[in-house]
């Protein structure tokens, strides 16, 4: 999920919706620059923010969450296929 918000942070693909349009910003932030980096995670932490409702409605315990080879989504390389132990 949180691989989902990161997307809304970048200009939409030519593969997305006319409809769906709205949900991506117009232009990217320049991730050569420190600056850029900077304006890409407040916008990622603005998504967070937005989407946390329904984030937490949907992930309200852990049997909710999605189980992977590496254990619960959530963890750092979880759910991604990734050997944590």
């Amino acid at each position: 999920m949180h691989f989902c918000i990161a997307g809304l942070c970048l200009p939409a693909s030519a593969r997305v919706r006319a409809e769906y349009r709205d949900l991506f910003p117009e232009r990217g932030a320049d991730t050569g620059s420190k600056e850029g980096r900077a304006a890409l995670l407040a916008g990622f932490q603005a998504q967070l923010r937005e989407w946390a409702p329904i984030l937490q409605r949907f992930l309200k315990n852990e049997d909710d969450q999605v189980r992977t080879k590496s254990g619960i989504l959530g963890g750092v390389g979880a759910g991604v296929g990734w050997d944590t132990g």
